[in-house]
């Protein structure tokens, strides 16, 4: 269950445009920086630092799945971010 401080990134946001995923990412680097939430789990080769400050636009510039789990860091609420980005799959960023 989220507290006060993660409530707002309960709401699950669908990825299936690069749009979306561009979204995601900033919902997440905002609330990293901020302190709320912290990298739990990702993919190695693009961790989300690099990730979140790189176009997510597909195979010419990005991993082709992007992984990322966090925890919020008052409660412990996990969230996570999966996406396939070369084929248009989609994915989704969601309270676990």
């Amino acid at each position: 269950m989220s507290c006060e401080r993660c409530k707002h990134l309960d709401d699950e946001i669908l990825i299936t445009m690069p749009i979306h995923l561009r979204a995601a990412m900033a919902l997440a680097a905002d609330n990293v920086a901020a302190g709320v939430i912290k990298e739990i789990e990702g993919d190695l080769d693009f961790p989300f630092e690099r990730a979140s400050k790189e176009a997510p636009l597909g195979k010419d510039s990005w991993s082709d799945i992007t992984y990322h789990r966090f925890e919020c860091t008052s409660c412990g609420q996990r969230f996570k971010l999966a996406a396939e980005t070369y084929h248009g799959r989609g994915g989704q960023w969601e309270a676990e």
